[in-house]
């Protein structure tokens, strides 16, 4: 998963959790004010706390956790040795369409500033009640930043005065900057259905707070809400939210709610804390994954290993590429291959493993576990059992560095020597990988080892 899908998907779950504590604790709150900075703060929280450093120099962490563990990948193969190779990667399906989405949402939006851009030039600018508005028959009643739009000519005269002062509340409290925020975070949230929920409660609030201004400046409560409704009526459509907006508008201008404080936007910060917790438990879990530690599920590679040349210990790898002691398991900066995601090594695996044709024919499946290193060089070594038992000062018994797992735990585990195979394309493709770029911890280079499962399964 690259790291920024992770972090959308951080962003969302954070935004999810403060806006339904807001909507628990808002709900019945007529500080139309408060609730506004509320409101702004859940998406400035939202943005923050993934970015937040949640890792941890494992290194000083029990020996139980094993390493840091890619993505799985798949390798297909047709039973009979027919084969055919395949990574069938969700992340990536969600990425490619996420990415399509968010950029045909940009795309809108510039759009639909252009329009408003547009529609200043093309709209006649009169002057009312000392304040240059701009009349403009295809244009609902409303304001962007200085610029405020009536239709004159369709609405009555005894509704324009009301509905000026209300768009002056909108074009003075700079509501249009929260919009364009919000626009921006149902864009890169569109497919969480609270954001647009968010939306919502942002434009209502807006409403709320024009309407209570007007009435504070004295207008009849009575008149004012009559005028809302020939407004509303005279220009209806069906796009026109009358059926819902119109009627919470009245309902909030004649319920009598309680004045919130101020307080209560700190109810916003226990969420804050927890979601960000939950973040990095996530992540730590994620990244200490059980799957290599069942050792009756695992068998120990006693064969020679690919790229013995570079393995710790040796001529060529002390003078080339030495590994001392400082193994990471995760760090602040994470290696990168070829400088992008750990997607990338993926799909160089996916180019290059064959499902081994002998056990294709003999129907053998599994799911193969490859330790490997990425050096402070950007080398990759995979170690051999007892070099990675004395870097990681565990017994050498513990120590599995490439582990095969049938698919489900029902299946018959099958002869050693087709198992054989399996890790020996896994390790083949492993070692032949291209230099990373390496770790960083502190701002040093520092050598981290990985998990990488792939599956062999046959269609």
């Amino acid at each position: 998963m690259s790291d920024f899908i992770r972090y959308i998907i951080e962003l969302n779950f954070v935004l999810s959790a403060l806006f339904l504590t807001y909507s628990l604790a808002f709900r019945k709150d007529r500080n139309f004010l408060v609730r506004r900075y509320a409101l702004l703060l859940i998406p400035v929280i939202s943005v923050i706390i993934p970015l937040l450093p949640s890792s941890f120099d494992f290194n000083t962490l029990p020996s139980s956790i094993l390493s840091f563990t890619l993505d799985e990948i798949t390798i297909s193969g047709k039973a009979g040795g027919t084969l055919a190779s395949s990574s069938v990667n969700p992340v990536f399906v969600f990425s490619v369409i996420y990415y399509t989405v968010l950029i045909l949402g940009l795309i809108k939006l510039l759009v639909h500033l252009l329009w408003i851009k547009s529609a200043v030039k093309k709209s006649e600018k009169i002057i009312l009640n000392g304040q240059m508005v701009l009349s403009n028959r295809i244009i609902h009643a409303s304001s962007f930043f200085k610029f405020i739009f009536i239709d004159l000519f369709n609405n009555r005269k005894d509704s324009v005065k009301h509905i000026l002062e209300h768009e002056l509340v909108h074009r003075d409290e700079k509501h249009s900057a929260d919009r364009i925020l919000t626009e921006i975070v149902v864009i890169l949230c569109w497919f969480n259905p609270l954001a647009y929920l968010f939306k919502r409660a942002v434009i209502e609030n807006h409403e709320y707070i024009a309407d209570a201004s007007v009435i504070r400046k004295g207008a009849n409560r009575i008149t004012y809400q009559i005028s809302l409704l020939n407004q509303y009526i005279e220009s209806a459509s069906i796009t026109n939210q009358f059926s819902s907006q119109i009627k919470k508008r009245i309902k909030m201008l004649n319920v009598t709610y309680k004045m919130g404080s101020r307080w209560k936007i700190a109810i916003l910060l226990p969420t804050a804390v927890l979601a960000f917790f939950m973040i990095a438990c996530a992540n730590q879990n994620e990244n200490a994954p059980d799957d290599m530690s069942q050792a009756e599920n695992t068998v120990q590679s006693d064969n020679e290993l690919p790229g013995e040349n570079n393995l710790p210990g040796s001529e060529a790898q002390t003078k080339s590429d030495p590994l001392s002691d400082d193994l990471f398991y995760i760090v602040e900066e994470m290696p990168k291959f070829q400088g992008g995601s750990p997607d990338e090594f993926r799909k160089f695996i996916a180019e290059n493993v064959k499902y081994p044709q002998e056990a294709a024919k003999n129907g053998v499946t599994g799911k193969i576990f490859v330790r490997f290193i990425v050096t402070k060089t950007g080398k990759v070594v995979i170690p051999d059992s007892e070099n990675l038992a004395e870097l990681e000062g565990k017994p050498l018994d513990e120590v599995v560095v490439v582990s095969y797992r049938p698919l489900k735990e029902a299946d018959p585990v099958p002869e050693e020597k087709y198992i054989e195979l399996l890790k020996a394309e896994a390790l083949r493709v492993v070692s032949s990988s291209p230099d990373w770029e390496p770790g960083r911890q502190r701002g040093k280079v520092v050598n981290v080892i990985f998990t990488f499962p792939i599956s062999f399964v046959l269609q």
